[in-house]
Order: structure tokens, then sequence, then C-alpha cells
């Protein structure tokens, strides 16, 4: 992410909040082109498969498929662009919650019923 970030970044970073959400996004093309490389290979070695391994609060984890997840973002994002964007941070760029808010300059709160409302929404879409 630091070599795509450092290579193509010309403005420089307004905050440490505006450097992590384009290294969340950065990271999000970065796995969706290894998930589409790892489709397209006749043989694929079910080691190299891209997921994101989330883990819930239950201490329940799942593995989440990066494409599906894309997906099903881009879709949130045509309806809530917010929402699209929290999630994208948080999965994708590690972000707390209070950095999403710092970031999309909302309260902790609204992060926190926007993240809620997107995996809601998210989890729908992908068990279709």
């Amino acid at each position: 992410v630091f070599i795509k970030l450092n290579g193509h970044q010309k403005v420089p970073f307004q905050s440490r909040s505006h450097f992590l959400g384009v290294a969340a996004q950065a990271m999000r093309r970065i796995l969706v082109d290894h998930a589409r490389q790892y489709q397209a290979e006749k043989r694929p070695d079910p080691r190299n498969r891209a997921t994101l391994i989330e883990v819930s609060s239950e201490s329940k984890t799942s593995d989440i498929d990066v494409l599906m997840l894309d997906e099903c973002l881009e879709r949130l994002a045509a309806i809530e662009p917010r929402q699209a964007k929290a999630v994208e941070y948080n999965y994708f760029g590690g972000l707390t919650q209070k950095e999403i808010a710092a970031a999309l300059n909302s309260s902790v709160a609204t992060i926190e019923r926007e993240i809620k409302a997107a995996k809601m929404a998210l989890r729908t879409w992908m068990n279709e």
C-alpha cells in the first residue's frame, strides 16, 4: 500500500485521517485486484484466495469474500455513500469508529449507527 501511495499521491495528505482513508482505498484496490487475479487462474491454489476475516463481538470469525464484498460495497455506495465509505475504512483500513468519524467529519455515534446499518445491508446482499 505504501509503495502504491508513495508513487501516485501528488497532493499532500491533509491530515492523518485523510492518509488513513486513502490507504484504506488503496488496500481495497490491491485486495480486489489480487482476488480477480486468483479467479482468472486456470488452477488456483486455495491458499492464495483473497478473503478478509471479520471478528465480531461474540468472538465468532468468518471469512468474507473480497470480490463479493467489493460488489456489495459498490451497490451500497450508490444508495448510501457515507455508509459504504465507513465500512471500507473499517474493513480495508482497520480504522476505529473514532478515526472514521474524524475522517468523515461526523460523530462517533452516527458512524456507529451507519456501520451497523451498512453491515446489515451487506450481509443481506452477500447471503442472496
